[in-house]
Order: C-alpha cells, then sequence, then structure tokens
C-alpha cells in the first residue's frame, strides 16, 4: 500500500474543515452538520482545520472519528500582521506569528484541548499558509521563510523542552537559506550569528514579546 507524506493511505481525500456557523445560512460548516459521518466517511476522509484555536472544533472532529491537519490560523497564518487592505489600523489577524509561537504549536494545543495520547495520535500533521492578497513574488520567501522552518522542525522532532532550545538551529538555519539564494526574513542582528550560542536570546528563553 502506498503512503503520503503524512503516512495515511493515498485514498484518503483531503477536505477543508472551518470552524463557526454563518447565523444567515448563507453559508455553513460542513463538519457541525449532522450527516457529516455518514457524506465524508472518517475511513476515506481527513479533515484539515483552519479556525481559532481556542474555539476549535478539532477536538469534535477528531471524536468523530477522523485524522486531523492543523493549520489553525492563530499560529500558523503567516499574513497575520501584515498592513490593513481594506482601511488603516492593521489586517484582520494580529500579531505577527514568530516563529517561537510557531514551534510551540502542536504541544499548546495538545495542552488547550487536553488531548490524550490516542487523541493526539490523529493529529496527523500541519502546515503554514499564505493568501495572496498580502503577498507577492517580491515578498513571498521572507514570509515563509525561515518561520515555516520552525513548525518543520517541531513537527518532525516532536521537541519536549520548548522552542529556547532551538534557538542557535533557527539562527543557523536562516544563514544556510541565505547562502543558498533564498530571500528569508532575518529574525536576529547577523551580529548574533557571530558570537556564541544564545548571545541574543534573553534570560529565561522568553521572547521580548513576553
Amino acid at each position: 500500500m502506498v503512503e503520503d507524506a503524512f503516512g495515511g493511505d493515498l485514498k484518503k481525500l483531503h477536505v477543508w474543515g472551518g470552524g463557526g456557523i454563518d447565523l444567515s445560512g448563507l453559508t455553513y460548516n460542513m463538519m457541525e452538520q449532522p450527516e457529516v459521518t455518514t457524506v465524508l466517511p472518517p475511513s476515506l476522509f481527513r479533515i484539515q482545520i483552519w479556525d481559532k484555536a481556542s474555539t476549535s472544533i478539532t477536538h469534535d472532529v477528531i471524536n468523530m472519528g477522523y485524522e486531523v491537519v492543523l493549520s489553525n490560523w492563530d499560529y500558523v497564518y503567516l499574513d497575520c500582521g501584515s498592513e490593513g487592505f481594506t482601511e488603516p489600523g492593521g489586517y484582520w489577524c494580529d500579531p505577527l506569528h514568530e516563529w517561537y509561537h510557531m514551534y510551540e504549536y502542536i504541544g499548546d494545543v495538545t495542552r488547550m484541548w487536553n488531548l490524550d495520547e490516542e487523541e493526539r495520535k490523529s493529529i496527523i500533521g500541519s502546515e503554514t499558509l499564505l493568501w495572496t492578497e498580502m503577498a507577492d513574488d517580491s515578498v513571498i520567501s521572507q514570509k515563509i521563510w525561515p518561520r515555516s522552518a520552525a513548525l518543520a522542525e517541531a513537527l518532525w522532532s516532536d521537541p519536549q523542552d520548548g522552542w529556547f532550545s532551538a534557538d542557535p538551529r533557527m539562527l543557523q538555519w536562516r544563514s544556510t537559506l541565505v547562502k543558498r539564494g533564498v530571500e528569508a526574513d532575518a529574525f536576529r542582528p547577523q551580529w548574533c550569528l557571530q558570537r556564541e550560542a544564545y548571545a541574543c536570546a534573553t534570560p529565561g528563553g522568553q521572547p521580548q514579546y513576553t
């Protein structure tokens, strides 16, 4: 049997599932419909979740028997923190999600949703998201990298000691991306890379924004 990158059967189809219900009745969240497991059997479908982590439908979807791919916008939406394009005052999604935040994503939601070990196995992957209303060819690399690398490492390694241990690796990885011609965003001064590990990390391993 051939498996995909998430470790699942290729016969399983990928379905987008957001949170919330439109009270106007014009649109609806199909995952809230009573016959969803009949129309979309968990044996044939996995669900990608795009909603806010604190009010997410993920736990309910897992309890329905689905495998899920997490894309909660308050963790992995790369456009957050952008300029407002319909009116002044910033983008609808604030603040910018720093790499620290993305690195802690899976651990945070595991605790937030009180997932046990078996339920956590239903999380088969995640991804960062970027739409094109606030990105074009001139800025796309900076928006994607190196933040997406933080999520990638956390997904592969399932770290138990948080972002602080990854700090020197992230600094080196950004430098490597640039050397390879990728216009990755700079999240530390070059001075920090030229010094010992953690030279620019705040005491106690806390990002400055906290």
